[in-house]
């Protein structure tokens, strides 16, 4: 089956597809049972062996293209059972929404994953995008405020602020001076924030992972 343009809908699946993932799952009839037995198997199996690799900046993308050609498998009993098409974009979420149900229930690795990665899923959900700004680490200052200052090999300044913890912060708490004017990557999201003073909002740049 060619899905077409359809794989777009990868980009939407995690989000729906993690924050559904606890609800309840009544019973059903033997071949619907057997089915989504077999489906979720599947899907546990990919899954198991491919998220330790995952790039959290990219996961939407991947869990789509992972979840996708299970549609294209189980395309009949997809129709038969639940009575959604592979082809309709808006069926594509509600097939990503029970994976999901049955997956929290019966794929542990899956059940990890989201407990480990609620902030990044939460991020995705509400529509945050995530950039990287390399070179090196120049300085941390502020006090309220605190922020990293970075510098890249063509000599360009950028401020990403310290507000919320990030993966990497501990080893800039603690050793904070071995990593001065040392290679680093930021990966940022932009927050916009309200100036009191100049009663105006700016955009700032928020530090969510720090790479060494």
């Amino acid at each position: 089956m060619k899905i077409d343009n359809h794989y777009t809908a990868a980009f939407f699946l995690l989000p729906v597809f993690v924050f559904s993932s606890f609800v309840h799952v009544h019973a059903q009839s033997t071949s619907r049972e057997v089915f989504e037995k077999a489906i979720v198997a599947d899907f546990c199996d990919t899954f198991t062996k491919a998220s330790p690799q995952f790039d959290k900046d990219n996961m939407t993308l991947q869990m789509g293209m992972m979840i996708l050609p299970l549609f294209t498998k189980y395309q009949s009993e997809i129709k038969a059972e639940w009575g959604l098409s592979a082809t309709n974009k808006d069926d594509m979420r509600g097939m990503g929404e029970r994976v999901g149900q049955l997956a929290a229930i019966n794929c542990p690795a899956f059940r990890e994953f989201v407990s480990a990665n609620l902030k990044e899923i939460a991020d995705v959900r509400d529509g945050v995008s995530h950039k990287t700004f390399a070179g090196k680490l120049v300085k941390l200052e502020g006090t309220s405020f605190p922020y990293l200052t970075i510098q890249n090999k063509q000599g360009k300044l950028e401020k990403l602020y310290w507000m919320e913890y990030f993966e990497g912060a501990d080893k800039l708490t603690s050793q904070l001076q071995a990593y001065l004017n040392k290679p680093i990557s930021i990966t940022y999201k932009e927050v916009e924030v309200y100036q009191p003073l100049q009663k105006e909002y700016k955009v700032i740049k928020v530090v969510t992972r720090a790479q060494f």
